[in-house]
């Protein structure tokens, strides 16, 4: 009876360990869980062209150089008059812009004021030639900056930026005081730009810009008003650079 005790208590260890050696190989056989990859970053959309708007106030300092030039009897030669120039007054206004994104940093925008009538004064004078700060005539400039700009977007809301262009120069109007018949011609100008936006949020913000134009007109005149009737031809040969300050609100499409 003993052995029989024994045998049947060796078999219940046998199978005992039978049954952990079976049950560790089924566990070593299963597959271990591996960690979930990370999710692929969303793809960007891509950048669509994006318009925009500044409207505001315009400030022109009319800043230059003339020559003048006159007859000194009809039919006669034009005579360099050194010394005798012209200024022209400066101007406030309403301006508009225009223009789109093409990408996140470049633009190109077209600008354009509310005409206002500017004097045309004379700057010095010599014997026989009217007083410095006459009037010569006033007249109505037109000018059509387009430009390319860079913008800087790593300064979160504060956004400047820089750009060059060029501008048709060109009067709508012209009016005579002390010299007659009056006509300026048309010109292209250079333009240089400066500015920044502050953006309020992905639409609004508020604008400052500067802009330099360097350009060239010629006015001619056909007599002066001291003489009425009396055709005495001259000419005014300008070099007209103004800053045109702005500043006012920004919208983005």
């Amino acid at each position: 009876m003993k052995h029989h005790r024994h045998f049947g208590t060796v078999s219940i260890v046998a199978l005992a360990f039978a049954a952990g050696v079976a049950g560790s190989a089924t566990a070593s056989d299963l597959p271990t869980p591996s960690a979930k990859a990370p999710a692929a970053p969303a793809a960007e959309a891509p950048w669509s062209p994006q318009l925009f708007v500044r409207v505001g106030a315009i400030y022109a300092i009319n800043s230059g150089s003339a020559k003048s030039y006159v007859t000194e009897s009809y039919g006669g030669p034009l005579t360099f008059l050194p010394g005798v120039g012209a200024d022209a007054s400066n101007a406030l206004t309403l301006g508009l812009e225009g223009g789109v994104f093409f990408t996140p940093n470049i633009s190109l925008e077209v600008g354009a004021g509310l005409p206002q009538w500017v004097s045309v004064k004379t700057k010095g004078s010599l014997p026989g030639t009217p007083p410095s700060g006459t009037e010569i005539s006033k007249a109505l400039p037109g000018f059509l900056p387009v430009t390319v700009s860079y913008h800087f977007t790593n300064f979160g809301q504060f956004q400047p930026y820089v750009g060059v262009g060029l501008t048709p120069i060109w009067d709508f109007a012209t009016r005579d005081s002390f010299n007659t018949g009056v006509s300026p011609n048309s010109s292209i100008g250079f333009v240089a730009q400066a500015g920044a936006d502050f953006m309020i949020d992905k639409h609004w913000g508020v604008s400052f810009d500067a802009k330099r134009i360097w350009g060239a007109q010629t006015v001619t005149s056909t007599g002066v008003s001291a003489y009425p009737g009396v055709p005495l031809p001259g000419k005014l040969e300008t070099q007209d650079d103004p800053w045109i300050l702005s500043t006012g609100l920004t919208y983005r499409f």
